[in-house]
């Protein structure tokens, strides 16, 4: 089935680590995503700290060492330089992105000892594709960190071409949840117009 953007649950069942340093290779052409969320929460996040560049192990222990609250799931993006960018779990990826266009962008839980233990794509702010994963697993393997063999919980977003909501699709059910329409079946946020987007769920 296909749930529109604001009924987007939080994941439940992370699923288990898989794996720790399988190689992959980042495609030369990636996809990069746009934000498609509300213009009011991307001015807000004009005024809100830039995500903490991870660059090696020591830069992950630091900012896991400083986290508060939920500190061991972090806000993610993979920003366009191909670099890990981490907030705390209750920021937007907008402001963890400084507005840009994302490479990939989600959820990701460490354990103390720094191992990545689940990531996810959720991101209906820029409603990433499972397939971003690769950048995920660059950006990781280049500080090298633990990490899993895949997205251990993978979204897919859909726009609806007659009401314009964005859908996150569940069991490959292409159907809006809100006109009962039926959704593309690729990936199409990028056609979205910004100027359009303001009744699009972000974060």
């Amino acid at each position: 089935m296909a749930v529109p953007w604001f009924t987007v649950p939080a994941p439940s069942d992370i699923g288990e680590h898989r794996s720790t340093r399988a190689p992959c290779n980042v495609p030369v052409m990636a996809r990069t995503y746009p934000y498609i969320g509300p213009a009011d929460i991307r001015e807000a996040a004009r005024s809100q700290p830039r995500g903490t560049p991870i660059r090696s192990l020591g830069d992950l222990a630091n900012w896991l060492g400083t986290a508060r609250g939920d500190g061991l799931t972090a806000t993610f993006v993979v920003s366009l330089a191909g670099d890990l960018l981490l907030a705390p779990r209750q920021s937007e990826h907008v402001a963890a992105a400084g507005g840009e266009p994302v490479r990939s962008a989600g959820e990701m839980t460490f354990d103390p000892d720094g191992t990545v233990t689940a990531v996810t794509n959720q991101s209906t702010g820029y409603g990433p594709e499972p397939d971003s994963w690769p950048e995920v697993a660059s950006a990781l393997d280049r500080i090298g960190a633990l990490r899993p063999s895949a997205f251990t919980e993978a979204f897919d977003f859909r726009r609806c071409t007659s009401c314009g909501s964005v859908n996150l699709v569940k069991d490959g059910w292409l159907v809006c949840a809100v006109c009962d329409q039926n959704l593309p079946k690729i990936w199409n946020l990028a056609s979205v117009d910004q100027m359009d987007a303001g009744d699009i769920g972000a974060h």
